[in-house]
């Protein structure tokens, strides 16, 4: 009887030890790693999305209309912290404040005069 008992309590911690590492938390350097489309951009035919990269470098991919459909890839760098990011974009350093929301499906930069630009994770 003892035995069993001391079998089912290992068991039982086993499984906690388990499962505890189910919860871990995302850091926002993890969060932000993926594709995301401008909120403006959904359903239309000119779009841009951004893809950040694990390795601090993000692409902005922008498809315009002139008189056809064109895509522009830029390549930059970027920096994340707790209160914001900071992308290097064609030589000019843009700092913005942002969030996560909706299960971190929507990321949204706040500009320093207050404009806010929704992404919508793809």
């Amino acid at each position: 009887m003892k035995k069993k008992l001391v079998t089912v309590g290992m068991t039982l911690v086993l499984l906690i030890v388990i499962l505890s590492g189910c919860t871990s938390t995302k850091t926002n350097e993890e969060k932000i790693l993926g594709s995301w489309m401008t909120e403006r951009s959904m359903g239309q035919e000119e779009t841009a999305v951004f893809n950040f990269f694990s390795n601090a470098t993000f692409s902005l991919e922008l498809t315009v209309n002139e008189s056809n459909l064109i895509t522009y890839t830029i390549w930059e760098t970027y920096t994340i912290t707790d209160e914001s990011i900071v992308m290097i974009l064609e030589g000019e350093t843009e700092t913005l404040e942002y969030s996560f929301s909706e299960d971190d499906g929507i990321l949204t930069l706040i500009e320093d005069h207050g404009e806010h630009t929704v992404l919508v994770r793809q």
